[in-house]
């Protein structure tokens, strides 16, 4: 049965194809390339996302980028892996969007938040990366040592991803809100740098000035 990895961003998708190539692996991988941390989400509409992404930086293309994904995800036959990271914006975002969208089927998650990590960085010196924080900041060296470390995820876990959709919050929200979204108890807001064009980080756009860290 062969094994196809999926990672949110090219960043990852870049040190994972590597890895995978270090590791002498045929798996597959899929890329989803659009980035929920920020923007309106609560619709889920593809074109929304699409016209956001063209009227704020002219980058066409988003939507059959994202529909291309979904389809590949739902064709494919093997095992599917997700990569991510709680302590990436971006990753995590992901994570509660493939929750809702991914329910019937099962797979499996590499979690890669907290772990400790050995490396070789660039100019070939062995390391460590004490607590790593995203998939998107490891080394592909340092993602070869995880490979067949994924672990299914049980149905309370995927039940609570649905709950605490990024989707769900923004839903309950006003179309211009200046409060955050609601957290469940074990979550902290832990504040970003964002400067995208300077706006406040008002109704869907919360998540671009916020990133959120499970404790």
């Amino acid at each position: 049965m062969k094994t196809t990895h999926i990672v949110p961003g090219d960043s990852a998708a870049g040190s994972l194809h590597q890895a995978l190539r270090i590791a002498g692996r045929d798996d597959g991988s899929l890329v989803f390339g659009d980035d929920l941390s920020c923007g309106p989400i609560a619709s889920g509409d593809p074109i929304e996302r699409a016209d956001w992404w063209k009227e704020e930086y002219g980058w066409p293309g988003m939507e059959e980028n994202i529909r291309s994904f979904w389809t590949k995800v739902d064709a494919s036959e093997g095992k599917l892996v997700l990569w991510f990271g709680r302590h990436s914006a971006r990753e995590l975002a992901f994570r509660h969007a493939w929750a809702w969208r991914v329910v019937q089927r099962p797979y499996h998650v590499v979690d890669v938040t907290g772990l400790r990590i050995p490396v070789k960085w660039g100019n070939g010196a062995d390391g460590v990366i004490e607590s790593a924080q995203a998939v998107s900041i490891i080394p592909s060296t340092g993602l070869t040592t995880l490979f067949d470390s994924e672990r299914e995820t049980s149905s309370d876990e995927e039940a609570s991803y649905r709950v605490n959709g990024l989707s769900s919050w923004l839903k309950t929200l006003p179309s211009v809100s200046s409060r955050p979204p609601v957290l469940s108890p074990h979550q902290k807001i832990v504040s970003i740098t964002c400067s995208w064009r300077n706006q406040p980080p008002t109704g869907e756009r919360w998540l671009m000035s916020l990133a959120m860290r499970s404790v």
